[in-house]
């Protein structure tokens, strides 16, 4: 390339970057602090020579150079010359992020130095203890507290490592689905050494079966087993069956020709809003919204859009968009 023709090249960029502005914005530092969530703290700075009015940022996630996250931020103005610390917060990927990119930018105006606008850090991944995390026995406590059932459960820590918080969950499940979660946390434990501690078991406000297990499961966040499986402690439980169960009660039609009649949950378990439906002589006629009900209550209802005789045929049908899971559904509706 000619030196007319390079100098011809350089005057073009120039004046294209004079016509339209130009801010060369550069990333100074960068630091973060992973965690359940992402505090990010970076300082940039813009070179000029205009103000950058619409600053934007660009943050990757990244797990072994493939890319898992991007998040986008918009960010106030800079002027020519000046620098700024920001600081921004979000979600961590729940993986295993190796680097992390950030990346500062105007929108609008072209960037004469654009390889500055990045800056990367490597994440650390966390130093995993080797820890076998053994749930030794469990048991019924002798007497219940404040009418909540409690378990004393020993748990070991076999080593070889010293392991620091963890956390002890035990869950209600029917038919191996979790009603109810409840979690103890636990403190650090040498290796070697027993620790004895009440747990709660939850308490779920639906239960709709008569058997059901509990399930115990010890962890810690940074430790690595050696021995998988006896960290999980497991045995079924007779269980009383908790549930709503909706029905139409109390129908009649009065002299004046006005119907009343009542949703009564017969249940022994809080009923959740619902929908009660009114045929008359197979029309739909009217829904009724229904609010949630507790055990044994009742909500009264009267339709007197029009006079009506003992020769109409009514049939009121309860939870009519099957919203509430019951322990009967047969009775749902007036013969």
């Amino acid at each position: 390339m000619s030196m007319s023709l390079r100098i011809l090249l350089f005057l073009c960029l120039f004046f294209c970057s004079f016509a339209f502005g130009a801010a060369d914005l550069e990333i100074k530092t960068i630091k973060g602090l992973p965690g359940k969530e992402f505090n990010l703290e970076f300082l940039f700075i813009n070179h000029g020579p205009d103000v950058a009015n619409n600053v934007g940022c660009n943050v990757y996630f990244y797990a072994t150079e493939r890319l898992v996250l991007s998040q986008a931020f918009k960010l106030p103005a800079l002027a020519s010359g000046a620098s700024r610390k920001e600081q921004l917060t979000m979600e961590f990927p729940n993986q295993a992020i190796t680097t992390v990119k950030v990346e500062v930018f105007d929108f609008e105006q072209p960037d004469v130095q654009p390889s500055t606008n990045f800056m990367q850090m490597n994440i650390k991944p966390p130093d995993l203890r080797k820890a076998d995390l053994q749930i030794v026995k469990v048991e019924s406590a002798e007497q219940r507290e404040k009418g909540k059932s409690i378990l004393l459960v020993k748990l070991r820590n076999n080593g070889p490592d010293r392991i620091g918080p963890s956390k002890l969950n035990v869950a209600l499940e029917v038919f191996g689905q979790p009603l109810a979660q409840s979690e103890k946390k636990i403190e650090r434990m040498d290796a070697g050494t027993e620790l004895e501690t009440k747990v709660q078991i939850p308490n779920a406000p639906i239960i709709p079966a008569t058997n059901g297990s509990i399930v115990l499961r010890w962890s810690g966040s940074d430790v690595e087993e050696p021995e998988a499986g006896n960290n999980l402690y497991k045995f079924d439980v007779p269980l009383t069956l908790r549930m709503p169960d909706l029905l139409p009660v109390k129908a009649s039609i009065d002299k004046q020709g006005m119907l009343t009649f009542s949703v009564n949950n017969k249940g022994n378990a809080r009923a959740e809003d619902s929908v009660t439906a009114l045929y008359i002589n197979g029309a739909l006629v009217e829904r009724y919204n229904t609010p949630d009900m507790a055990p044994r209550g009742l909500q009264q209802y009267r339709y007197n859009v029009k006079k009506l005789t003992s020769e109409d045929k009514v049939v009121i049908v309860v939870d009519f968009n099957a919203d509430v899971q019951e322990s009967s559904e047969e009775n749902n509706r007036t013969p």
